[in-house]
């Protein structure tokens, strides 16, 4: 897929495995990426392409917080340009950046036809909350893993 294809790659690129649509909370993350190190790390990706949906996903991310040690808005540059711009009269550069401060997450910027995609705001470390959907997703991840069952077809 255009929109999860260079996100996941990027994940993988850094060593974790990635899941698709995973549920949390009252939401449904679009890429889970999930690494064993010491401890397991979880970082939780909304992908958004549209203004409209950018708008509307605050709570989705605060949602993930809850129990991933990261959490991600991954957008397009042309998406980021839209969202800052919408009031022409009133433009905030930082407006989306204040917004992802908020919720405790980062952004990443994608490229699906370039295929590539990067950090531009680092998502700032959870507060190391473990709660039982947590400690359920580390079972979960763990059992696909020990099936070594592939979630994407491109784990290169």
């Amino acid at each position: 897929h255009e929109t999860t294809r260079p996100v996941a790659r990027y994940f993988y690129g850094q060593g974790y495995t990635v899941f698709s649509e995973v549920p949390i909370g009252k939401s449904r993350a679009d890429l889970i990426a999930y690494k064993r190190e010491d401890k397991s790390l979880l970082v939780a990706v909304e992908l958004k392409t549209k203004v409209a949906q950018l708008k509307k996903c605050f709570a989705q991310l605060m949602d993930y917080g809850t129990v991933a040690d990261e959490v991600y808005l991954a957008t397009t540059p042309g998406c980021v340009i839209k969202y800052l711009t919408a009031d022409i009269d009133e433009i905030n550069p930082h407006a989306l950046e204040e917004e992802l401060h908020k919720c405790g997450a980062g952004l990443l910027i994608f490229d699906g036809e370039a295929d590539r995609c990067s950090v531009v705001v680092e998502a700032p470390a959870s507060q190391g909350l473990r709660s039982k959907t947590r400690d359920w997703l580390d079972q979960r991840c763990e059992e696909i893993l020990s099936e070594e069952v592939p979630i994407f077809p491109w784990s290169d």
